[in-house]
Parts: C-alpha cells; structure tokens; sequence
C-alpha cells in the first residue's frame, strides 16, 4: 500500500473477523476497512477493497452483511446448470492465458478442457449475477449473495483466475478462484456469510474418474490436480480443496472409481507441516478404512509439490518418486 493511501486509512491491522464479510485475513484501519470478498467503488494498492465507516466518504458499494444470513443448501442440479452458464459467459485474458501456459505448464488444450477463466469485472460481475438470478435464481447459491434485494457475485474486479470441480458424475459441484496478487491464492467461490448467499463445502475435483488405468492420484488442490491430470495422461486425478475435510473420501473413492492402487502425492512439507501432515494421515486412514491398496509418494524436497516435479523432470520416472 503506498504511503498516501496508509495516511487516509491509518494503521491497518489484519483481523480475523473482518466486519463486512465475516471471514478472515482482511484488515482494519482507522476509518477504513479494506475486504478481500465484498466489492466497493474503491480499492486499495494491494487490490483489497475500501470500505469506509459510516461518518467517512465515499460509502460502500455493497451494505454488509445481515448479523444472521440466510444460507441453505443449494440444489447438486442447479449449480451445476448456474455455474456451467456462468464459466460459458466468461473469458480467459491474455495475461492469465500466459501465466498458465509459462508458469504452470498447461497446454491450451488442458487449459480450455478444464474451463480456466477469468474473473470478470466488477460491472461485468454484477450483470451476470442479474442474468443468472433471471435465467435460473441465485438464492443460496455459492458465491451470489443479494445487497438490498438485489443479486451480486463475489469477487468481481480481482486479478484472479476462476474454474470448475467437477464430481464423479462430471456435474460441477464448486468454482475455486486462484489469486494473482493479494493475500490469499485460493478461495472457494462461497458467501456464506452475506445475505441469502450460500456455503461451497470443500469438494473434491475428479478428472478422469471412469479412467481404466487402474491407478488413482490423490494431490492437494485442484489446480494443481490438473497439472499432474496433464502429465500423467490416462490416470484418475482427484484435487482435494481441504485434506482435512476428507475423511469419507475412502468410501467414495471405493464405491465409484476401478482402483488397484492409490497414490497420495501431497506437497513435501509434510515432513514439517503438522497441518499438512494430519490431512495425509486423515485421507490415508479414510481409504484403508475403505479396503483400498495405499502407497506415499515422497521426491527430491527441493521440489516441493509434484507439479513442481513434473514441471521440472517430467513424468518418464512416476513410479521412481513413490514408496
């Protein structure tokens, strides 16, 4: 944040209880609080959005929040119909094009396949949350939300990228949003907590789950799900949001998917992550629990995820990374 904005905003102290959108990770300053999830008409150098205590100018662009919103479980159908139209109505940038072909090594083809897109404007975001509440009602669906009767989208404006999960029935199931600048990297497309809007959960991204290979891949993050998806062509690759949160994964992963073997590929820091290390052991436990044969990958820690390893190696020695 440059100096100017700090002089009208005061000191901002990072809160874990931001008092527009309820979340964490937001900040709050003297007259200001600056929001990672709700737009208003003015955002900070950091990309954070501006909203000003009531005896301060200008005033939000959204009101915050009813003290008890209304969030009910949204249809598996329906979101899977409001959120396909609403990835068909965007587009994916240049820019965001080239930092998924430089950066994470997708080919256009993956690229397009798995429905990568930009996160719209501002303007662009409030239009389609009209559009979509017309073509199919956004009440309690993830990610809309209303502001004084009227249908918005949450994060529109961000210098972000948005793309689908997809289920083991290939309906899609959530939008994960990917952060270029900010704070936070990822964030389910989700708003809970404002009113009439609705909770993501923490599903699973499947691909290739009719897959014959035999071998399932499990790894953290959908994005990264995809990369490894690209490298290792003809394998079921499945993308968890939270490991944590995974501990009927086993009996699913058994009841829908043809596998001989499954492999967990989680980042390398769980040798030092306690957090990392708990999800691992949760979804391990889940899938022995459900008969399923389980092996540990582990590689070379100078890479720390295994899209960093297929990045850099390539795919030719996969089974000389498990153990």
């Amino acid at each position: 944040m440059n100096s100017t904005t700090e002089r009208r905003l005061g000191a901002i102290k990072r809160t874990r209880r931001c008092p527009i959108c309820q979340g964490d990770g937001c900040g709050v300053g003297d007259v200001a609080v600056l929001c990672w999830r709700v737009q208003s008409s003015k955002q900070a150098a950091n990309n954070a959005f501006i909203h000003y205590f009531d005896n301060a100018q200008p005033r939000p662009l959204y009101a915050r929040p009813v003290e008890k919103p209304l969030s009910l479980p949204c249809d598996p159908g329906k979101l899977d119909k409001i959120y396909s139209a609403l990835i068909s109505r965007l587009q994916l940038s240049d820019s965001h094009r080239k930092y998924l072909q430089t950066e994470r090594r997708l080919t256009d083809e993956t690229i397009e396949s798995a429905g990568f897109r930009t996160v719209p404007s501002a303007k662009q975001a409030a239009e389609l949350a009209v559009r979509l509440d017309e073509g199919f009602g956004v009440d309690c669906v993830p990610g809309f939300f209303l502001d004084q009767g009227r249908p918005r989208m949450v994060y529109g404006g961000r210098d972000a990228i948005i793309y689908p999960l997809r289920g083991l029935n290939g309906r899609v199931v959530g939008l994960q949003v990917r952060f270029l600048s900010g704070e936070a990297r990822y964030k389910m497309f989700s708003s809970s907590q404002l009113d009439r809007g609705g909770n993501s959960g923490n599903p699973a991204h499947y691909i290739r789950p009719d897959s014959a290979d035999g071998e399932v891949v499990i790894t953290e993050g959908p994005l990264k799900a995809t990369i490894v998806s690209q490298f290792l062509p003809g394998k079921c690759v499945i993308g968890l949001v939270a490991a944590w949160a995974s501990d009927s994964l086993g009996a699913v992963v058994a009841a829908g998917i043809e596998a001989n073997m499954v492999s967990l590929a989680f980042d390398q820091d769980l040798f030092d992550n306690p957090t990392v290390f708990r999800g691992l052991a949760t979804v391990r436990r889940s899938l022995l629990a459900a008969g399923l044969a389980v092996r540990v990958c582990t590689w070379d820690r100078n890479y720390k995820g295994i899209d960093d390893l297929l990045i850099a190696k390539g795919a030719d020695q996969w089974n000389s990374y498990q153990h």
